[in-house]
């Protein structure tokens, strides 16, 4: 078919990581789904976590709620431990304007503290 894109891959041709030094042409798999990038985020004191594994998520205030699914050796008799949940915050600057208004307002009120 014209204008499409080769699937058999030549033995003269530059392969991924150099020239192929095979002898015989393979054909590329595809597997819907399975080359599917997954972003990751590393939330504090939770670890590495796929972004679609969040308990709870507030859009307006930008707040992302997780769980772990482990325990450490520290927390072996922590009960709370698997159901504790930890915050992580968006850049201010991606929120909605009612989210920046929220986090202004709670800026203006540490400094009113300080």
């Amino acid at each position: 078919m014209a204008g499409q894109p080769s699937r058999v891959f030549q033995p003269t041709q530059q392969g991924p990581i150099g020239p192929s030094t095979s002898r015989k042409p393979f054909t590329l798999l595809y597997l819907p789904g399975f080359a599917t990038p997954r972003v990751t985020v590393d939330v504090p004191y939770v670890g590495k976590r796929w972004i679609h594994q969040l308990a709870d998520y507030d859009k307006v205030k930008g707040i992302s709620y997780w769980t772990k699914s482990y325990r450490t050796g520290i927390e072996a008799d922590d009960a709370d431990a698997l159901t504790r949940r930890y915050e992580y915050l968006d850049p201010v600057y991606t929120l909605p304007p009612e989210g920046r208004a929220y986090w202004k307002q709670e800026a203006e009120k540490l400094a009113a503290h300080a």
